[in-house]
C-alpha cells in the first residue's frame, strides 16, 4: 500500500501518525496497526525506530476534550455501554430488558447499574429497565450481566456476571526489561524502555508523551506486550485494581472523564498504577500489578515477569 493511501485510511479512521510510522506501515502492512485503533477516537500513533532486537514503543494518544458538555458525557457512557456489553455478551446469551416479560423461563440480561435500592438495584439496558432484586454489591455505573427470574415485574437475580479475563489466554512476553520510574530524573540505566507517568522512551531515545490512561504498545520482532499506566485521582489499593480488571474499566468513578481510553477491551500485560502509596505488585490472571509513586522505580523482566522494586 503506498504511503497516500496509508495517510487516507488512517485519517479515515481519526488516526493521525508519524511520518516514522508511515514508513514502517508502508513495509510491513497495514493490517498490524489497526487493532490498536479505537474507534470513534481521534489518535496519534508514535514509535520508536528499533529494529527487531530492540525493543520500540508506541503510545495511543487519544485527543480528549479539556471540559465535557453534558451531550458528550451521554455519547461517552453509551460507549462504555455498548463496548463493555459486547464483552460481556462472549460470555451470556442475553435478551434485552424490554423483552424479559415473554420470557417465563431463567433468563439473562445485559446493562448498567443506574441506582441503588433498598434491596438491590436498577439495571438499564436503553430499551429500558428493571429492579433486581439481588444482595450483591454493585456499584453505579457498573455494566454487568443478570442471570435469574422474572417474577411480578422484577428480575430475581441469582448470579451477577462480570466481563472479567478469561483465563485461557496466551501470555504474552519478550526478552528485554522495563523500567517504570515515578521521577524519571532519577531513572537508573539497565533498561530497554523507561516509562514514567508522562513520558515513555525506548531505544531511540525520542520520548513520547502519555496521556491518562497510557496506553503503551512494546513490541520486538513479532512479539508485543502492552502496557498500561493510570494515574487516579486517589490513592489506590490492590483490591481496587481487581476490580477494574474484573470490570474491564480502570477507575473507581464508573463516570467517563476527560482522558485517555479507559475501557479494557485489550487486556493488558502490565497495569502501573501511579500512586503515592506503599509500593505493592501482583497477578491477575496473567496481568501484572505495579503500584508505586514519585519515590520509587521497578525493573521489570518482560521474559519472566519479576519484578524489582527500588
Amino acid at each position: 500500500m503506498e504511503k497516500e493511501a496509508i495517510v487516507k485510511k488512517l485519517l479515515s479512521l481519526g488516526v493521525m501518525a508519524t511520518p516514522d510510522v508511515i514508513d514502517r506501515i508502508e513495509k510491513s502492512g497495514l493490517d498490524a496497526y489497526l487493532g490498536n485503533i479505537s474507534k470513534g477516537s481521534c489518535m496519534v500513533v508514535q514509535e520508536g525506530s528499533g529494529t527487531d532486537d530492540a525493543i520500540s514503543c508506541r503510545v495511543g494518544q487519544v485527543s480528549a476534550k479539556a471540559e465535557m458538555t453534558p451531550d458528550d458525557f451521554v455519547q461517552a457512557i453509551a460507549d462504555k455501554f455498548k463496548r463493555i456489553r459486547d464483552l460481556l455478551l462472549r460470555k451470556m446469551d442475553a435478551v434485552s430488558i424490554s423483552n424479559m416479560s415473554r420470557i417465563s423461563s431463567k433468563l439473562s440480561v445485559v446493562g448498567m447499574v443506574k441506582e441503588k435500592t433498598g434491596q438491590g438495584f436498577v439495571l438499564e439496558d436503553g430499551t429500558g429497565e428493571v429492579e433486581v432484586k439481588s444482595a450483591t454489591p454493585v456499584r453505579l455505573d457498573d455494566v454487568i450481566g443478570v442471570r435469574g427470574w422474572i417474577r411480578d415485574g422484577k428480575l430475581f437475580g441469582e448470579e451477577i456476571v462480570y466481563p472479567d479475563i478469561p483465563v485461557n489466554r496466551p501470555i504474552h512476553s519478550m526478552k528485554g526489561k522495563l523500567l517504570l520510574v515515578g521521577n524519571a530524573a532519577g531513572a537508573k540505566g539497565g533498561a530497554d524502555v523507561v516509562v514514567s507517568p508522562y513520558a515513555a522512551s525506548d531505544g531511540s531515545g525520542a520520548e513520547k508523551s502519555l496521556p491518562n490512561p497510557a496506553w503503551i504498545t512494546l513490541e520486538k520482532g513479532d512479539n508485543s506486550m502492552t502496557v498500561v499506566v493510570y494515574k487516579p485521582e486517589r490513592l489506590a489499593v490492590k483490591n481496587d485494581a481487581l476490580g477494574w480488571l474484573a470490570k474491564r474499566y480502570i477507575g473507581t468513578d464508573g463516570v467517563p472523564v476527560p482522558g485517555g481510553d479507559r475501557v479494557l477491551e485489550t487486556i493488558p500485560d502490565i497495569l502501573w498504577i501511579v500512586s503515592e502509596n506503599e509500593p505493592w505488585s501482583g497477578n491477575y490472571k496473567g496481568v501484572t500489578l505495579i503500584s508505586f509513586g514519585q519515590r520509587n522505580q521497578a525493573l521489570i523482566d518482560l521474559n519472566t515477569r519479576k519484578i524489582d522494586i527500588r
